[in-house]
């Protein structure tokens, strides 16, 4: 059975939940900071700028959270960013994320110029700045040269990477 955990949350209680506290948030707490997801090997989700400042770590803990590996490529074109990280031509980790805020949006995943997975939505609670983001765990084994992209729905940019040995 797979968990999903969806949270809009405000800052307070997003750093509990982060931290794995259990108390419960105030009244006085807005609710239109952070929407973050965990489903299975993934993390997405969105994340106001003001609270990235506030909270400098919050993107590597989403990250994190779906595994711990070091940095093998890491790249951005225009407002998008690509990291895929693993050793020679297993990927371990393909993450993404999004410099904007364009209302409910999608990110697309390409292997060699085909479409291989598209998001569910992700709607910030606000139109504030803000940073969306998916981290995926696929531990898999890639030809040679296979090229990896990312595109998001109305947000510029499609960064890639190439798997090799």
């Amino acid at each position: 059975m797979m968990r999903t955990r969806m949270f809009a949350v405000g800052t307070a209680l997003a750093a509990a939940l982060l931290t794995g506290a259990t108390t419960e948030a105030s009244a006085d707490v807005q609710q239109d900071e952070v929407v973050s997801v965990q489903n299975g090997d993934a993390a997405y989700g969105w994340a106001s700028s003001d609270y990235l400042q506030a909270h400098p770590g919050f993107l590597e803990a989403q990250a994190k959270s779906v595994a711990a590996e070091p940095q093998s490529h890491f790249g951005c074109n225009a407002d998008v960013c690509i990291d895929v990280q693993g050793s020679g031509l297993k990927v371990n980790m393909w993450n993404t994320t999004a410099n904007a805020n364009v209302g409910c949006g999608q990110v697309k995943y390409v292997r060699n110029s085909n479409q291989v997975f598209e998001s569910p939505s992700i709607c910030p609670p606000n139109s504030n700045p803000g940073v969306y983001y998916y981290y995926t765990n696929p531990n898999t084994t890639y030809p040679q040269n296979t090229k990896l992209c990312n595109a998001w729905t109305k947000i510029t940019g499609y960064p890639c990477a190439t798997v090799h040995r």
